[in-house]
């Protein structure tokens, strides 16, 4: 006999009253337990859950970001949500343990202010606690490199990509907590988002491996015992509940109140829990309502939406590249901590009211400083020039023919500092005092520098002299014009009048930029005043009155490069980019080209995250054959720039036994750098490497 809505509203006990079924009979179509939803129109039950949660259903889902930087009830990470089928591997998440506080999993664990932040000084700007960074990394290394394993032992899943993004992305977030100093709301967000990563992938795995051949069994019926610790998932699919039922899955099926019937059996019928009677975080991130997510709870694209989120928030990727996510919230999300809008890349930084437009115009004479620096910079302190690279700017016509119709004066800046600020070209051995001052001003404002390169604060591109008066010190007696007063005859005073003092312009360009570098200081760093003042970098102290050891200032040299190299190519690939292209897919592929410092041997790194360690890696590795991998990679995300040469799309069709690496690497550094030279009118920054190995210590 079937039940009408109105009695399972006014009994929901009526649910139970088969519980007499013989337990022989029981299959996975009953449940231990059950509940009433809308007003009985609706019941769910669970044939092998241990409680029954108030499902997110609905067509307009709103998810937003929490104070403890997960996404609330709504959060895959924490609650069973609707079974979607291109997401089936969410619901074998593990389960977060009931309070956060009182684990020592460290991927359900919330840090804590008090107890993992660390800062050198009174600032608001920090690190996290390198042991609880440790704790993260080491069983992050294991679950990639068996996540390759896998992918190498499956063939039919070589060219399904979309799991590689999870990798990569989990090497960035680590490489970020160990090295990148930022506000306790980014680390946070960072920590939460590399758990993310790593149990969405371990879920897939765990999926793909042991869940999906006990689903393809033929113990039609069959429900597995013990259940496993997963999240699950909710589905009004009656085949999904028999598939997890046999493989172990935790899962809920809702049903119309009519299809109750003498055959139901529901052991016992309890009030589905809400989210607020369970330790979940629930109140808006900082106060801001940021929807990343308000449509339909079962579409795909709700859980991209999730994980793009975490790409855009420290401004890993062009937010406006990815049209989906744009079309589907309602506006660009404010940012979780120190700006309001992460939406705007470099290119596409808002402009200030009182700017005046200009119109794109060719450069019209090239400086010749900027044809000097399409060779190598031979002094003692800077890197090597890697061979093929140094072939690539040679092949660069330096006239005003091969510039972009589309430039702009003042388009050739840089985002960081160049090499150049701190040891200028065909320089003497010994540099002047002028340029120590601006290596230990750099050292001092380094964090500040790399936050602000971040495209949702819109960091704007500043020349090459601007850096230089931006570091630079002060003069101590600027030099001054005498301007004549107002005449006698013009005064009634008997005294002459007098005589004012007009200051140059490059001092008053120094003070502009000076100005600017302590505004960007008191804006990302609250506290500054209380800066720690003593000079140290990667825990080497440099000393006030000398330059550092040579290794140590070419260290610090190859940063610099290599920071603006990473980000001078995603600055150029969004240029070059062609229009029908899987951005989320290329992006991981430029990723590919940067060597991982948390993953030794692995691409992966991030352009924010540059350290020395990577000397002698990646793209920099003096050695052709482990070099390859990154020419490859390069070469993968060029083939999807608009005229790739045809040597580099002949070379992608070969075997990779069968490609002449030497040559391909000549060929893609030729590309680039007369691209670059297209569309920014100067020479690019290019990968440089170490004279040694920076593993070898270097004695003081």
């Amino acid at each position: 006999m079937s039940l009408t809505a109105e009695q399972a509203n006014k009994n929901p006990d009526l649910l139970s009253r088969n519980r007499d079924k013989p337990s022989i009979c029981r299959t996975y179509l009953d449940g231990t337990m059950g509940a009433i939803l809308f007003e009985g129109k609706a019941f769910i039950t669970t044939p092998n859950g241990d409680n029954v949660y108030e499902p997110v259903l609905g067509l307009t889902t709103t998810v937003r970001l929490r104070q403890d930087g997960r996404f609330g009830a709504e959060d895959p990470f924490q609650l069973p949500q609707q079974y979607v089928r291109e997401h089936s591997h969410l619901a074998c998440i593990r389960r977060p343990p009931t309070r956060r506080e009182d684990t020592n999993d460290v991927m359900f664990m919330n840090p804590v202010y008090e107890d993992h932040f660390r800062s050198s000084h009174q600032s608001r700007i920090g690190l996290l606690d390198q042991r609880l960074v440790s704790r993260i990394r080491e069983p992050s290394v294991l679950l990639v490199k068996r996540y390759y394993a896998f992918i190498e032992s499956r063939p039919d899943l070589s060219q399904n990509r979309r799991f590689h993004g999870h990798a990569t992305q989990l090497k960035i977030w680590i490489g970020r907590l160990e090295s990148t100093k930022a506000s306790w709301p980014d680390i946070l967000f960072s920590f939460t988002q590399a758990q993310r990563h790593f149990l969405e992938l371990e879920a897939y795995l765990e999926y793909m491996q042991v869940r999906q051949p006990l689903m393809n069994s033929d113990e039609y019926g069959r429900i597995l015992s013990p259940t496993a610790n997963f999240v699950g998932a909710v589905t009004n699919k009656v085949v999904i509940v028999e598939e997890f039922a046999k493989a172990g899955i935790p899962v809920w099926l809702i049903r119309p109140i009519r299809e109750f019937h003498e055959d139901t059996r529901i052991d016992t019928v309890i009030t589905p829990t809400p989210a607020e009677a369970m330790n979940i975080e629930l109140r808006p991130w900082r106060g801001h309502k940021t929807n990343v997510w308000n449509q339909d709870a079962a579409d795909p694209q709700r859980h991209n939406n999730l994980m793009l989120f975490g790409r855009e928030f420290l401004a890993y990727t062009d937010f406006g590249r990815t049209s989906v996510v744009r079309d589907t919230i309602e506006r660009p999300p404010p940012v979780p901590s120190f700006g309001h809008d992460y939406s705007a890349g470099p290119a596409r930084a808002p402009r200030a009211h009182n700017e005046p437009q200009h119109d794109p115009k060719p450069r019209i004479q090239l400086s010749p400083t900027d044809v000097l620096h399409f060779r190598p910079n031979l002094h003692r302190f800077m890197p090597i020039m890697m061979e093929s690279w140094v072939h690539g700017l040679s092949t660069v016509a330096v006239t005003k023919k091969y510039i972009s119709p589309q430039y702009k004066e003042g388009a050739n800046g840089f985002i960081f500092p160049p090499p150049t600020t701190f040891v200028p070209l065909n320089s003497d051995a010994d540099l002047k005092p002028r340029q120590l001052k601006i290596l230990h001003a750099y050292i001092t404002h380094l964090d500040v520098l790399l936050l602000r390169m971040s495209p949702r604060l819109s960091p704007t591109l500043i020349s090459r002299k601007r850096w230089d008066l931006l570091l630079g010190p002060e003069r101590s007696q600027p030099h001054a014009t005498p301007v004549a007063g107002p005449s006698s005859r013009d005064t009634h005073s008997s005294q002459p009048a007098p005589k004012k003092m007009k200051l140059d312009n490059n001092y008053l360009r120094r003070q502009c930029m000076q100005g600017l570098l302590a505004k960007w200081t008191a804006e990302y760093d609250k506290d500054h005043q209380n800066r720690n003042e003593d000079l140290n970098w990667r825990s080497e102290v440099i000393p006030s009155d000398r330059w550092p050891h040579d290794r140590i200032t070419e260290r610090i040299m190859y940063e610099v490069i290599e920071t603006n190299f990473r980000w001078e190519l995603r600055m150029l690939d969004g240029q070059m980019l062609a229009g029908e292209v899987d951005h989320i897919a290329h992006d991981d592929l430029l990723n590919q080209c940067f060597p991982s410092q948390s993953f030794e041997g692995e691409g992966g790194g991030d352009h924010m995250n540059v350290t020395y360690l990577t000397a002698w890696s990646g793209l920099s590795n003096p050695n052709d054959l482990e070099r390859r991998k990154y020419v490859l990679a390069i070469s993968r995300v060029m083939v999807d720039w608009r005229d790739c040469p045809g040597g580099i799309v002949d070379a992608l069709r070969q075997e990779e036994s069968d490609v002449d690496y030497v040559e391909l690497e000549k060929t893609c550094a030729s590309y680039y750098c007369r691209s670059f030279f297209h569309h920014f009118a100067r020479a690019p920054s290019v990968p440089h490497r170490t004279k040694i190995d920076p593993s070898i210590y270097i004695m003081p």
